[in-house]
């Protein structure tokens, strides 16, 4: 009961009061919302985008929509003659998925008004999934691109506006509150020949104008430090900027953000142009950086990058040449009073070698409560170190985080010939006691492939130091006198590790939710506290 509590306590300190009271609020106000939605006047005025959207859906195909077989997540249902938009029996993101209408593109304009004119009868105002504030920011948007022109569908899409207008997640103020923004500014230009569309409208763009400033990091990182989220978030800019006029004041607004978004991609993007899969990240909900970059070009929007650091940044660090790309977690978990999407990784890195990933993150499973979700989120499948098998902070339930600490004298400086980072974490002093301090070094060489990493762990007592390192699945692991080596497509370098043991374990790789593929993990151990723990990788 106490420790309970004290997950609790420590959790809330966190939260602002709106944060507390407005989930309360939330509750009571959406079940008044429902009345006296105002009625659709004036025919829409539509919106026109400068250049095509981005169609982004890796799961569906038209012909499988069309059999009312949908697939989300990597996990296929059927529905059979009729869909059915209140399926409990599937995991709720999969259901909200359902509702997004990401699909729609993939229809002619007479499916895409079968399916819409289906859920509108079957989706009466104030239900659940359907008109949760999330998936209805995003449904708004979806029909709005799809253009379907129907008095029916329009009418409907009005009062959906009306009902977001009124049931906003003020209480979430990270990535749902901006695409309830998002959504308004869509319903803003799209109905302006209606009076109160100019007020949606104001109001989508007043949360930007509050809230942008301290979500975007100095170096352009979104302030959620999770890959996926920043190209959702910078595909939503990009979009507002597709439908608004360039001659005004909001377009110069979001083109300045866009751009410092833009520049952050580098840092995030492995030569393969796949994306880091830093704390709640995969790689397939969004669309991938090449598309991102493609789609901000056509806008005229540049990519101005800046250096990371903590003051005010992300703190997240990357080194690329012609061989190697590198990026290393040396910021917070994320924002005190909304860290859903963090993961207990401080420290930890990626790493390709030659265009090919050889390091890599776990990724994220689900994000239902459960085994993988707390395996996920967890310190021992980061490429870092654990102690004690006790996270770097307390992370539970699905999305909570109770206590939790920053890491700090973090450098990443460049010399002559050498790329050094440097940063210590003593959470584990709280966490466990006994004056525990995580010290952790990397040195690159610039010019050729060498990397060397120290982890200095002082204290006092009797502690079990593990330092991780999580291949990706198609890398080969083989013993060689004093070093194992690592392969991949006919690309290799060494591994040495001193002072230390090791063992070569089973772990799980999620690049996508609802898909885990076995991959080998390298766990270097010492309990001779203090411990040193040093390995290098070279050719």
């Amino acid at each position: 009961m106490i420790s309970r509590f004290l997950l609790y306590f420590n959790t809330l300190k966190h939260l602002k009061p709106i944060q507390i009271y407005g989930r309360i609020y939330s509750k009571f106000k959406k079940h008044i919302s429902v009345y006296n939605l105002p009625a659709l006047k004036s025919t829409p005025a539509g919106i026109n985008n400068k250049t095509t959207f981005i169609n982004h859906e890796p799961w569906n195909s038209s012909e499988n929509i069309k059999d009312n077989k949908f697939t989300f997540l990597n996990a296929t249902h059927s529905f059979g003659n009729n869909i059915n938009w209140f399926e409990k029996s599937l995991p709720l993101l999969w259901m909200f998925n359902l509702h997004y209408f990401g699909y729609l593109h993939l229809l002619d304009k007479s499916e895409q008004e079968k399916i819409v004119n289906d859920w509108i009868v079957n989706n009466q105002i104030g239900t659940s999934p359907g008109w949760h504030p999330y998936p209805l920011s995003l449904r708004i948007v979806n029909w709005i691109k799809a253009d379907i022109k129907s008095v029916e569908i329009d009418r409907v899409l009005y009062k959906q506006c009306a009902y977001l207008y009124r049931n906003l997640e003020f209480y979430h103020p990270a990535n749902h509150y901006l695409e309830n923004a998002k959504a308004l500014i869509f319903a803003g230009v799209y109905f302006k020949s209606n009076t109160i569309a100019d007020k949606w409208y104001r109001k989508g763009l007043s949360i930007y104008r509050k809230h942008f400033p301290k979500m975007i990091l100095n170096d352009g990182c979104f302030f959620e430090l999770s890959p996926m989220y920043h190209l959702i978030i910078l595909e939503g800019i990009l979009d507002i900027l597709n439908i608004i006029g360039k001659d005004t004041k909001e377009y110069k607004f979001f083109k300045e953000y866009a751009e410092k978004m833009a520049g952050f991609l580098s840092t995030i993007k492995h030569p393969d142009g796949e994306l880091v899969l830093f704390n709640d990240s995969t790689l397939e909900i969004a669309p991938s950086p090449q598309k991102i970059s493609e789609y901000a070009a056509q806008l005229g929007v540049l990519s101005k990058a800046k250096t990371s650091s903590l003051k005010n940044g992300s703190g997240i660090f990357h080194f690329i040449n012609k061989e190697i790309f590198i990026v290393i977690d040396g910021g917070k978990l994320g924002p005190d009073n909304v860290p859903a999407h963090s993961h207990a990784d401080i420290f930890s890195y990626e790493l390709s070698y030659k265009g090919k990933k050889f390091i890599v993150d776990s990724g994220v499973y689900e994000y239902t409560a459960g085994e993988m979700r707390d395996y996920c989120r967890s310190t021992k499948v980061h490429n870092t170190v654990c102690i004690d098998n006790i996270n770097q902070a307390e992370m539970w339930g699905t999305f909570r985080v109770a206590r939790r600490y920053e890491p700090y004298n973090v450098k990443f400086n460049a010399t002559d010939g050498t790329i050094m980072f440097e940063g210590e974490f003593d959470g584990y002093s709280r966490l466990i006691g006994d004056n525990i301090v995580h010290k952790r070094n990397i040195e690159i060489n610039k010019n050729k492939f060498e990397i060397n990493f120290e982890d200095e762990i002082t204290g006092s007592g009797n502690h079990l130091v593990e330092s991780f390192i999580h291949l990706h699945p198609d890398v080969e692991i083989n013993k060689f006198d004093d070093c194992l080596i690592l392969s991949l497509a006919n690309i290799s370098f060494k591994l040495s590790i001193y002072n230390s043991k090791f063992l070569i374990e089973d772990g799980w790789y999620c690049p996508e939710f609802g898909k885990r593929i076995r991959n080998k993990v390298i766990r270097i151990y010492s309990n001779n506290f203090p411990v040193n723990i040093v390995y290098k990788l070279y050719l």
